[in-house]
């Protein structure tokens, strides 16, 4: 095979590659994914807010929810925590929290679950039903 097809080919298959692996890094920056072992530590003993969108990857309505999630990272990162768990990975949380009906968020305020929110929703709504949650502690 000429070197020259082979170089076009190969290296814009390989950038690809490269790109998609920086933008689900930089997605996960503003939106961890949390595991079981690190749940305790990260959202019960918070000191802001946490909202956790307990989500399972074969359910249209999480697939839907994961994008606005992340752009709801993006937006409430002065205000409050966002974080995903996997119910089917961390099936301990599912069920320490339950009832989890997918999509479902829960919001996580000292510790304690404040707030439920079942259902499929825009970030910006998202964003201000927390707020308002929120400003009712002020």
């Amino acid at each position: 095979m000429d070197r020259d097809l082979l170089f076009w080919i190969v290296v814009p298959i390989i950038a690809l590659i490269v790109l998609a692996k920086l933008k689900r890094k930089r997605r996960d920056f503003f939106v961890p994914r949390v595991p079981s072992e690190e749940f305790d530590e990260v959202v019960i003993e918070s000191p802001v807010p946490v909202l956790i969108h307990f989500y399972d990857p074969g359910h249209v309505g999480d697939q839907v929810m994961i994008a606005q999630i992340e752009r709801l990272g993006r937006r409430a990162s002065d205000d409050f925590g966002v974080g995903f768990i996997d119910i089917q990975e961390s099936a301990d949380l599912a069920e320490r929290f339950a009832p989890i009906d997918p999509p479902c968020l829960k919001l996580f305020v000292d510790g304690k679950v404040r707030r439920t929110y079942e259902g499929i929703f825009d970030e910006v709504d998202v964003y201000h039903m927390v707020m308002d949650e929120l400003a009712r502690d002020s």
